[in-house]
């Protein structure tokens, strides 16, 4: 694939439709309807999201195990957005586990928050998460490998977006119909 603008490829002088995908995939767009929970029950998502936070900027291996223990043992969806928007903003490769784990995650907005938060970590893990998630079932996950391979451009991303707009044939369209 050509990024320049041959073949499936979107321009990358075409960034801000990738942003906007990006922040579909990755905001409200991408998930189940909110519906808000009563209060206490939100009081305790933020308490559960204020912890994971907390255990997720403390560099102490206790902490990073205590992290992995908690997600393993079952944390609400929107503490686990919360985190995984926090490790995309300041990646820790010491629990990117935790955040690989979570790319198989059934809601569709953790996975995507998952996989950009995994593809922020370094320029080979943001090529390996852009290869999850051009694997993906979920076309709008998919579409979001594309919106990745744009903001970590790579040869390797090129070769997985080649690759997928190649097999999905309605992907591609749309790919070229987003173009100027």
């Amino acid at each position: 694939m050509d990024f320049a603008g041959t073949r499936h490829g979107v321009p990358w002088r075409v960034v801000t439709s990738a942003g906007i995908l990006l922040a579909f995939v990755l905001g409200t767009g991408a998930g189940a309807a909110d519906v808000r929970a009563p209060v206490s029950t939100e009081k305790a998502i933020e308490q559960v999201a204020k912890r994971l936070i907390d255990w997720l900027a403390d560099p102490s291996p206790d902490a990073a195990k205590a992290l992995r223990e908690r997600v393993r043992a079952g944390v609400p969806p929107r503490a686990l957005l919360e985190l995984l928007d926090r490790y995309r903003a300041a990646p820790r490769a010491e629990v990117l586990d935790v955040v690989k784990s979570l790319t198989g995650y059934r809601r569709i907005d953790v996975r995507a928050r998952a996989l950009a938060a995994w593809a922020a970590t370094d320029a080979k893990q943001a090529e390996l998460a852009i290869a999850a998630a051009a694997r993906d079932v979920v076309p709008s996950i998919r579409k979001l490998a594309v919106a990745l391979a744009k903001q970590y451009p790579s040869e390797a991303a090129e070769i997985v977006i080649d690759e997928l707009l190649a097999r999905d044939e309605a992907l591609a369209a749309e790919v070229d119909g987003a173009k100027p």
